[in-house]
């Protein structure tokens, strides 16, 4: 007993998308008032976490600013030490 073939199988996918399609967009009008009502509901949620991420972002702002400082320190304590060192090297050492 052979099961059914490729473009059976295919053309049955195919019939079924199809119906779907047309429930679809059949009951698509009906569901844009529940889709405004969610859209509505959720702007007082959205209101709530504005506070929170006005904090958040202020928060992370002044982490970068205070690692940008680090690094900019860390890079001129660098540069001087790099300086003085070859300060030392270049002077001569039995005078």
């Amino acid at each position: 007993m052979k099961g059914p073939s490729r473009g059976e199988v295919f053309d049955e996918l195919s019939n079924w998308n199809v119906g779907a399609g047309i429930v679809t967009m059949a009951l698509f009008p009906l569901a844009l008032p529940g889709i405004i009502l969610l859209l509505v509901a959720a702007i007082p949620l959205l209101a709530l976490a504005i506070p929170f991420l006005l904090i958040g972002g202020l928060l992370v702002g002044i982490a970068r600013l205070a690692r940008s400082l680090a690094r900019m320190v860390e890079g001129l304590r660098r540069s001087a030490r790099t300086e003085g060192e070859l300060m030392r090297i270049a002077a001569p050492h039995g005078s």
